[in-house]
Order: structure tokens, then sequence, then C-alpha cells
């Protein structure tokens, strides 16, 4: 595959990241579906296209969806600073799993990405609980850079 067919590929894949992201911060606001479903299929949806597209498509993908929703479910707003951690800490968990999944499916070079999702997992939860943003850009943007590395999973040599 020529590089600038990729360009276009991981662009398909930033798109489908920002849709994905942006229900998920509207799921923040109201109807919790849009959230739990729509963000976590999305996100799915993107990370099977884009295997696709790469050629390296894999219906397993789809097991990443449970995880996506589950993590997705949860509410992590907390006055408690451990409360707010720990479920933070599931949110993050939730979908560094997802990246575990793919790394499965996929094997390969696809695990060293683990090491900077689980740092990126971190980060976001650091950025969760001292959050000095409004509420809704801080979902759009955790959710942009926590799942930035599970579209790259399918880009990996």
């Amino acid at each position: 595959m020529n590089e600038t067919t990729i360009v276009f590929v991981a662009t398909i894949a930033g798109i489908g990241l920002v849709g994905s992201s942006f229900l998920y911060s509207m799921g923040g606001r109201s109807k919790k579906v849009i959230r739990r479903v729509g963000a976590s299929l999305v996100l799915t949806l993107t990370v099977l296209g884009t295997g696709y597209l790469m050629g390296r498509g894999n219906l397993y993908v789809l097991a990443i969806f449970p995880m996506l929703f589950i993590g997705y479910c949860l509410p992590y707003g907390a006055e408690k600073i451990l409360t707010k951690i720990g479920k933070r800490f599931v949110y993050a968990s939730a979908v560094i799993f997802a990246g575990v999944i793919i790394c499965a499916i996929y094997k390969g070079n696809t695990w060293w990405l683990l090491i900077p999702h689980f740092g990126i997992g971190m980060f976001s939860i650091f950025f969760g609980v001292k959050n000095p943003l409004y509420a809704a850009a801080e979902e759009f943007f955790v959710s942009m850079v926590l799942n930035l590395v599970l579209i790259s999973y399918v880009f990996v040599v």
C-alpha cells in the first residue's frame, strides 16, 4: 500500500475518532445512550473499517464493542478524590483492555503500543481528576487522547 493511501486511511480513522469523541461528550450532557452505544459503536466500526482498508480486516475486532460500552457506561464524576480516581481507572482500563483485544487479534508489534496506551490511560485519570477545563471539553479531549492509540493499532507494521 502506498503512503498516500495510508494517509487517507489514517484521516478516515481520525474522522471516526472525532465523531466518536463528539458522541461521547454529547452523551455526557443528556441521553446516555448516545455515549454508551453511539460513541462505542462508532469507535468500534472505525477500528474495524480501518483494518479492512489497511488489508487487515478481522471481524473479531467487534469484540472491543462490549469493553468500550462498559467503559462508557460508568459515570466518572464524584466528590471524593479516591472515588473519582477509581471510576476513571475503570474507564481507562476498559479502553486499554480493548487495545489488548486488538493486540491479541493482530499480534506482532502491536503489543508495543500497549506501553504508550497504558501511559495515556494513566494520564487520562490525572487529567480527569485535576480537570482545568470545562467538563464538556474535557470529556471530548480525554476521549480523543485515550482512543487515539486504539485507532492506531491497525497501522502497525
